[in-house]
């Protein structure tokens, strides 16, 4: 892991090595990242992907400066807005947040060759997108929403709008070279992926009209789980051509015996590592009746794992 992170690249746009680490989860692929950090000295971010994260959680969006409605408030001065069609006012509002078509097709899933006015394009965002996630708790659209409502009730004239940078934007200016780690990159959807794929290729990312090329040692790695996880999806042979590909075998009852004697002390409570070994073997045979769906009704699914997280809840408890 340390080589490919100090490893050149030759012949290409970027100035970084990308590394993909696939591996089953709990198998400490984060870790083994921070660590890596750590004794290169560089700082550490790790950045969750999931289905959710979007360009602007990457790399930034436009806010008013002063926001003064609360969620509640927010939803329904939307809600009002679709309601009285006031198609102008709501325009104006994704207008100047700069939240463009592309990104409303995307976060809908409606494909480039289906034809949809603007206009309807914009009521469905609003309606199965914003509201939708806001009314479900998810944090990153009710604050959009409240941004939204603001421009609403008070117009977009004479309000300020302050742009505040994603955690990829940050990472990728930090003038000391950050490390970054995007975690479960295959939990993300093709709007993130699209960012991704252009520091990839072409070595910078063209993101609002600028052209923004990391910070001298700047380095990328993602992390990744079985497609046959539930929600991962399958990654391209392209996206997946432009990194160095490291497989992370699971971890051996040996190894977890040995973290769990080390990280609770067990020796201290008079456990035994013989014990724990039973317990860790326990586990690894549940494990593998659980994949095999021999549980009852249990993991039918096959999307849940025993790991090594596991047995750390049960040496908390």
């Amino acid at each position: 892991l340390l080589d490919g992170m100090r490893r050149e690249t030759q012949g290409s746009a970027r100035a970084f090595n990308p590394l993909m680490l696939l591996g089953e989860t709990s198998v400490a692929k984060s870790t083994m990242i921070e660590i890596a950090a750590y004794i290169l000295k560089h700082e550490f971010a790790r950045i969750q992907m999931n289905q959710r994260t979007d360009e602007y959680d990457l790399m930034g969006s436009y806010h008013p400066v002063e926001v003064n409605l609360k969620p509640a408030e927010a939803y329904e001065v939307i809600r009002e807005n679709l309601k009285k069609k006031a198609s102008s006012r709501i325009r104006q509002a994704l207008t100047a947040l700069k939240i463009e078509d592309e990104h409303m097709r995307n976060r809908l899933r409606i494909p480039a060759q289906e034809k949809i006015s603007s206009e309807e394009l914009q009521t469905r965002y609003l309606e199965k997108y914003v509201l939708a996630k806001a009314k479900e708790g998810d944090s990153s659209v009710q604050a959009q929403a409240q941004d939204l409502a603001v421009l609403m009730v008070n117009g977009v004239a004479g309000i300020d709008l302050v742009f505040k940078p994603g955690a990829l934007l940050e990472a990728i200016q930090d003038p000391s070279g950050r490390i970054v780690l995007l975690d479960e990159v295959n939990l993300a959807n093709e709007e993130a992926i699209g960012i991704l794929y252009q520091l990839l290729t072409l070595g910078y990312i063209e993101y609002q009209g600028q052209k923004i090329t990391p910070a001298p040692g700047f380095q990328l790695l993602v992390s990744g789980n079985p497609s046959t996880y539930s929600g991962r999806n399958r990654m391209s042979e392209a996206f997946m051509n432009r990194f160095e590909i490291h497989n992370i075998p699971p971890m051996t009852a040996e190894e977890m015996v040995e973290i769990l004697m080390e990280k609770f002390r067990l020796d201290s409570l008079s456990l035994s590592k013989e014990e724990i070994t039973k317990l860790v073997n326990l586990q690894m045979e549940l494990s593998e009746l659980s994949q095999n769906r021999a549980l009852d009704d249990f993991n039918l699914d096959n999307s849940y794992r025993f790991t090594l997280r596991n047995l750390e809840r049960v040496m908390n408890d």
